[in-house]
């Protein structure tokens, strides 16, 4: 069984999940992917993972068989998991919680070789909608105190499978980084009466320095402390802290754009792999 344990100094949490490194094959270290025989996440292999909590389906198809285009299922290797009762103690001076939460993964397409940049805007909608469905039913649940989405992309980030893939976690306690963001904002707006991040856009798009890409709805910026290389944050220029409240023509709007950004990218990294001598 999994837990979380907080560091007294930093206050940083971290889940210690030893089931995480059972994976049913070995992998080596060059090896680019799980042979396709062994992907659970390709169409007609439905049976290879465990029964699907969400899916965007053929008409007439049904649940966990071949004819989906997007598909959510729990992890078979969850870091966290939603039975058992939250049972937070101590550790002397250490605060640990045993490992409640949530832990999906969110199959983005049928195509193990399509990703983000290949995929249409209204495909990536179907993710984005899969996000706010899946976030939206969990947060019925009360031990649940805050939802993540993250995607690792190759093997250097993690990734076991070439297949496109998020994963979904919901946690018991709110993080760090996404707790300062709300003292920061709440502190902002105690002191001038706005909105930290309307005055954030406003002055990135007075100065136009930092600015990637603007839409109707939304704004890409490299921000001004940047924490790793080619960082991009995507800000609603509605007041919308929340991808459950968007509306559909937002979250349209908001594929358009991660498709060009994303474009954009591996344009970039193909002109540079190109020109880069031998």
């Amino acid at each position: 069984m999994s837990d979380l344990r907080k560091d007294p100094v930093t206050e940083h949490w971290v889940v210690i999940a030893p089931e995480r490194g059972c994976f049913p094959w070995p992998m080596p270290a060059d090896a680019a992917s799980a042979p396709e025989e062994l992907n659970p996440f390709i169409e007609g292999h439905e049976a290879f993972t465990p029964p699907e909590l969400w899916a965007v389906r053929a008409p007439g198809t049904a649940p966990n068989t071949p004819g989906w285009s997007v598909r959510v299922v729990p992890n078979r290797f969850p870091a966290l998991r939603v039975e058992g009762e939250l049972a937070p103690s101590g550790v002397g001076v250490f605060d640990q919680i045993n490992g409640i939460g949530a832990h999906e993964v969110i199959v983005e397409s049928p195509d193990p070789e399509t990703d983000w940049a290949d995929m249409s805007p209204a495909h990536l909608q179907l993710v984005l909608l899969a996000y706010a469905d899946r976030i939206r039913d969990l947060r019925h649940d009360v031990r649940l105190r805050y939802h993540t989405v993250f995607r690792c992309h190759g093997r250097a980030a993690g990734a076991t499978i070439a297949h496109p893939l998020s994963q979904l976690v919901g946690l018991p306690i709110i993080p760090p980084l996404p707790m300062a963001k709300l003292r920061s904002a709440r502190q902002h707006f105690r002191v001038k009466e706005r909105s930290l991040f309307a005055d954030l856009i406003a002055q990135e798009q007075r100065l136009e320095q930092r600015v990637v890409l603007q839409s109707d709805r939304f704004i890409v910026l490299a921000p001004y402390a940047s924490r790793s290389p080619f960082e991009l944050v995507i800000y609603p220029l509605r007041q919308c802290h929340d991808i459950v409240l968007m509306s559909d023509d937002e979250r349209f709007e908001l594929a358009d754009v991660l498709k060009k950004v994303l474009g954009r990218a591996v344009h970039r990294a193909q002109h540079h792999a190109a020109a880069r001598p031998f």
